[in-house]
């Protein structure tokens, strides 16, 4: 499964950076940032991950700080999507 989510991560990423080289080339101890994720990139990047994987996030993960890295983020779509 985490396979398909880095996957499926990887294209959401592609659309909202400017920055499709570091997204092609990044691994899941990447930073968001390093990669091109800013705060309004985060806020894109909620909403694309919510409509590709099917649920909300939580209140207290809409902050960019929450996520350090990519596997972190991984780590928390498998979280919340169903099996």
């Amino acid at each position: 499964m985490n396979e398909k989510i880095f996957s499926k991560l990887t294209d959401i990423l592609l659309e909202i950076t400017e920055n499709s080289e570091s997204v092609q080339n990044m691994t899941k101890e990447d930073l968001l940032t390093k990669i091109g994720i800013n705060s309004l990139n985060f806020l894109r990047l909620i909403v694309a991950v919510e409509d590709t994987f099917g649920f909300e996030f939580d209140n207290d993960y809409l902050d960019l700080n929450q996520f350090s890295d990519v596997q972190s983020l991984i780590t928390y779509i498998e979280s919340n999507i169903e099996e």
